[in-house]
């Protein structure tokens, strides 16, 4: 397992994260844990998984997923 350390986390966020943790029932590190294992995976079909999740709470249906994505570049690590 990775390790990872956060400095200088801004109060407000802190207490969302502590409060969202509270609400699921899950100590603060579970909450974090969860909250990373949500972002979405880069390769093509992770970022397809992105926009079916964006298309669900906004509801839109009528804009094509190429116009969503950009073509003109190499795909990035959402990391780096």
């Amino acid at each position: 397992m990775s390790v990872i350390t956060i400095r200088s986390l801004d109060p407000t966020v802190k207490a969302r994260i502590q409060a969202r943790a509270k609400a699921n029932g899950r100590s603060m590190e579970a909450e974090v844990r969860a909250i990373l294992s949500e972002v979405p995976d880069p390769t093509p079909s992770g970022i397809r998984a992105g926009i079916a999740a964006v298309r669900e709470v906004v509801g839109d249906t009528d804009v094509p997923d190429s116009w969503l994505v950009r073509h003109d570049e190499p795909p990035r690590d959402l990391f780096s």
